[in-house]
């Protein structure tokens, strides 16, 4: 394989409000040449309390469900990739006192729905992050393919 000499760099600031941290969390990375030290792709997410410094790189599908809390209110991320195309997504969050707020309640089953034959009732590992809150905006279809367990649909 060549390597190309540029980068494709994109560039993110995450900031929260004032005495509070932010929590990352990696929910998918797709790329073709996951090697040590992420030469060819990946992100890096200075979640460290020296911004300057290199963060933390992540470029392989074991990377997936990482979880990095902040030293402080702002969380410089950059996706950067020399060869082929690269997918990355994030979820974060702002927390207080380095804990996360409340976990989703559980749910009752929604009457009135009808669930498909063999349907798999399983959240995705986002549903966690996205809050109780989600159920109620976001259509049926796309809470029923995320969040079923948490939403109340079985």
């Amino acid at each position: 394989m060549k390597e190309k000499e540029d980068f494709e760099i994109c560039y993110y600031w995450i900031e929260s409000p004032p005495n509070t941290q932010i929590e990352v969390r990696i929910d998918k990375i797709s790329g073709n040449y996951a090697v040590d030290g992420c030469k060819y792709f990946g992100v890096e997410i200075k979640s460290q309390k020296d911004q300057k410094a290199s963060g933390y790189r992540f470029c392989a599908y074991e990377d997936e469900d990482v979880t990095l809390l902040s030293h402080s209110n702002r969380v410089p991320v950059m996706i950067y990739s020399r060869e082929g195309q690269t997918e990355v997504t994030i979820q974060y969050r702002y927390v207080t006192d380095g804990k996360p707020g409340p976990k989703p309640t559980k749910a009752t089953k929604r009457p009135g729905v009808t669930l498909p034959k063999g349907f798999r009732c399983a959240d995705k590992p986002t549903c966690e992050i996205l809050g109780a809150d989600y159920c109620n905006t976001l259509d049926e279809d796309l809470r029923l393919s995320m969040c079923p367990k948490m939403c109340g649909y079985c």
